[in-house]
């Protein structure tokens, strides 16, 4: 699929956290139009440091409340973007089927805005790596294919406390699937660990 153009205009979920407070940041400091999808636009103390960033009063970013579990809340927001960074997450890893949902919507969204070329999905490297992995992550820092965890393992459970990996791991799956089925839009996987750096909201 064809990059996002200079210029181009990214919608961003979960704007109003960490991550998605900074890829904002970053995006506008690149020249591109960003449509910022936060739970509620009126929460001046999860939003406000969004109103406060350069490309708000020039109209180059904007603030759309999008909620995760209503199917087609971002189909008006998505329409005429060119790229999405999915940033956002849901609330409850212990229920496959509804990560499915709210992966989902996204996608569906993605598919009526016809406009969409490129998304970027966030996902966690929990989901390349079993959890008791840590001294061999020390030992062996990069991660091959042969670290993946064993999808089907009878211990890797949300019971058990594997929910959040799990869920990362089939979203990585349902949007390669869904961009490869399309063949409209490419979906890329990033997979972030520890996060650190300044706080751009005293709520993060």
């Amino acid at each position: 699929m064809a990059p996002i153009p200079a210029g181009g205009t990214v919608a961003v979920t979960g704007s109003a956290g960490f991550i998605g407070g900074w890829v904002v940041k970053q995006l506008l400091g690149k020249g591109y139009r960003v449509r910022a999808c936060v739970r509620n636009v009126n929460d001046e103390d999860r939003v406000g440091f969004l109103r406060d960033m350069r490309g708000y009063a020039t109209g180059r970013l904007t603030l759309h409340a999008a909620d995760l579990n209503v199917d087609g809340c971002f189909d008006d927001i998505f329409a005429g973007c060119h790229g999405v960074c999915h940033v956002s997450h849901v609330n409850d890893y212990s229920d496959m089927d509804y990560i499915r949902r709210v992966c989902g919507h996204i996608i569906s969204s993605i598919e009526r805005s016809e406009s969409v070329t490129r998304v970027i999905v966030t996902s966690s490297l929990a989901s390349i790596m079993t959890e008791g992995d840590i001294k061999e992550l020390l030992r062996r820092p990069v991660i091959y294919e042969d670290r993946a965890p064993v999808p089907d393992h009878p211990k890797r459970t949300p019971e058990r406390g594997h929910g959040y990996a799990m869920g990362k791991e089939l979203a990585e799956h349902i949007f390669a699937e869904a961009a490869s089925e399309s063949g409209h839009w490419d979906a890329i996987t990033c997979c972030p660990s520890d996060n650190v750096g300044p706080i751009l909201s005293a709520h993060q």
